[in-house]
């Protein structure tokens, strides 16, 4: 027979049990929240985030003494300085130089603009005193990678246990003084810092790059556009394919797949268009099905003289589709794969390259290159650094969402840019979240978007177009993102961003949508008459109040402006969440496109 157990314990341990339950997760949102900074690896270089531990005594007269403070571990109760792991929780107890018992304490805190850490900021003006500075390097992949290290005064540097730099001397503190290397696991490794002061001044400066960063950074600037000119397509217009009808007798238009990306790379520039047929004979109209050459050459406004060359398919109506992967790999395609190089009115790569008049040829197969340097990420949500080489310091971090089916099928997607608002500028990206896709079961099962969600550093205080424009031509150019379907959104600082890029790039977007945004330059909206906008806001915004949006929509609508606007009545300035779950947005974005 079973015994029965009372009420009353029954109760009580059920209680007990909810308590434990509850102090458990207490503990663990406390654990998450303690986690000591993740600095994601290309993130300007600078490390920029640190947990600082201190301040422990670094006493004078053992200062070149094996007894120094330099030689002294002082983090025994956190395991030692090789296993340290630092949250604000922990507690170092040490003895100062009276023996009397001291608590040292974990301090959060940020380097200066200029990627110093400055430790007068947290202690004030000290002498013959030491601390440690504790982070996170985040790594997408097992990899060596460079360090650029300055100190004032002694430092070590311990990477996931392993002391990777010292240097026991005194000097001033400046960036790139010491160089080293050391090897990084994929995701999270252990960065450990001691810095000793003497007297006077107290910092430390970290940069980490990796060997692809230090190569940009070594390539001249013409390099760089022509690299990325080289990774653009051109295109037939009017057509969605590298095939064309041969039944009109007359060759389509030619254009670059990403015009705009050339325009702000070499400028405004024509060009002459050349057609060569199956035989490599120059023609000026197709004749019969198979493989046709285009080749333009122009010279660009500040002179360098670029031509280039991309085959096409001449069908007949009847003949059925083929794709560029199955043309590529037989037949006429595959016939004369240096078909220029080989045709006598068309100087080879080697002679266009050795010209006088420094001529430069970009592949002439572009569809082959383009492919082969494209990201191989699959569908899913990841953590990337883009890097704006042309003015070294601007960079930001930003997460890149791929919708299902993307390494599945070969297509363009359209891509949405989320700004979010000012609460997660910096350089941390576990900071930002995006409310895109939402998390509705009938929006976000299929979805079929490339979401792409920056970080804005926090040196600006508002989005930089000229970042977020050449972030999205990086991501036309590594993704297959439609450049003719670019959307662009943001709530808050977002929303002021999505009204400002699309008016300084009007011809970036197929269509914005500003979530609580208002846009300080009223004057210039109707440079954007010719894209579609749907404006959201709140009747009863307090931070940003509803009437002078409302102005400006009525201006745009009065210059010939696309626009919708949705109103929330009695809704105050929290109305993202709201915005992003509607479904009829992201069946309207569908709808619009570039020419």
């Amino acid at each position: 027979m079973r015994r029965k157990i009372p009420a009353p314990i029954v109760i009580v341990s059920l209680i007990l049990v909810a308590h434990l339950c509850q102090t458990a997760l207490a503990r663990s949102a406390v654990s998450r929240q303690n986690k000591a900074p993740v600095h994601i690896l290309g993130s300007d270089s600078f490390i920029r985030d640190w947990f600082i531990v201190g301040m422990f005594p670094n006493p004078r007269n053992t200062l070149d003494s094996p007894g120094s403070g330099f030689h002294k571990d002082y983090l025994g109760a956190l395991g030692g300085e090789a296993e340290a792991e630092v949250t604000l929780n922990s507690r170092v107890s040490y003895t100062d130089e009276k023996g009397v018992r001291q608590a040292a304490q974990v301090h959060h805190a940020q380097t200066a603009p200029s990627g110093v850490f400055h430790f007068d900021k947290l202690y004030g003006r000290v002498d013959y005193r030491q601390a440690y500075a504790f982070c996170y390097i985040d790594s997408d992949r097992d990899q060596t990678v460079t360090s650029y290290f300055g100190s004032n005064d002694d430092a070590k540097v311990w990477v996931n246990g392993e002391l990777v730099h010292e240097y026991p001397l005194p000097r001033s503190c400046k960036a790139r003084q010491d160089t080293f290397t050391f090897s990084l696991k994929q995701g999270h490794n252990r960065v450990l810092v001691k810095i000793c002061e003497r007297w006077g001044d107290w910092a430390f400066v970290m940069e980490v790059l990796t060997d692809e960063f230090i190569a940009s950074l070594g390539e001249r600037p013409v390099t760089r556009v022509l690299r990325d000119i080289h990774e653009l397509d051109l295109c037939l217009v009017g057509v969605n394919s590298p095939e064309f009808p041969i039944a009109p007798k007359t060759f389509p238009e030619v254009h670059w797949s990403n015009p705009y990306r050339v325009q702000r790379l070499l400028g405004d520039f024509p060009f002459e268009v050349r057609w060569y047929d199956p035989d490599g004979k120059k023609v000026l109209q197709p004749q019969r099905t198979g493989p046709y050459t285009a080749v333009i050459e122009g010279v660009s406004p500040d002179g360098l003289s670029i031509r280039r060359a991309q085959r096409f398919y001449g069908k007949a109506d009847d003949q059925q589709d083929r794709s560029i992967q199955d043309t590529a790999s037989g037949g006429g395609w595959a016939a004369r794969p240096k078909l220029l190089e080989s045709h006598g009115e068309e100087p080879s790569v080697q002679l266009i390259q050795e010209s006088p008049h420094g001529a430069v040829a970009l592949s002439y197969l572009a569809h082959q290159s383009t492919i082969s340097r494209r990201s191989a990420l699959g569908p899913g949500k990841h953590a990337r650094t883009f890097n704006r080489y042309l003015q070294r310091g601007q960079s930001c971090l930003y997460w890149i969402t791929l919708p299902k089916g993307y390494d599945k099928e070969v297509k363009k997607w359209p891509m949405i840019i989320y700004l979010h608002p000012s609460s997660l500028q910096g350089h941390d990206l576990s900071m930002v979240r995006t409310p895109i896709p939402p998390n509705v079961d009938e929006i976000k099962n299929d979805f079929p978007f490339v979401v792409l969600t920056p970080q804005c550093p926090d040196e600006y205080d508002a989005w930089p177009s000229d970042i977020v424009v050449d972030l999205i031509d990086e991501m036309v150019k590594q993704y297959n993102v439609d450049a003719r379907r670019v959307y662009v959104t943001g709530f808050s600082l977002g929303g002021r961003g999505s009204w400002s890029v699309a008016v300084d790039h009007p011809e970036v977007f197929a269509a914005i949508v500003p979530v609580a945004g208002s846009y300080g330059h009223p004057e210039r909206i109707s440079r954007i008459k010719d894209v579609p906008v749907w404006v959201f806001h709140g009747d009863s915004d307090r931070l940003l109040m509803i009437d002078p949006v409302r102005d400006m929509v009525q201006d745009l609508k009065e210059s010939g402006g696309n626009v919708k606007f949705t109103i929330y009545k009695g809704a105050g300035h929290g109305i993202a969440g709201r915005a992003y779950r509607t479904r009829e947005l992201y069946e309207w974005l569908l709808k619009q496109h570039n020419e």
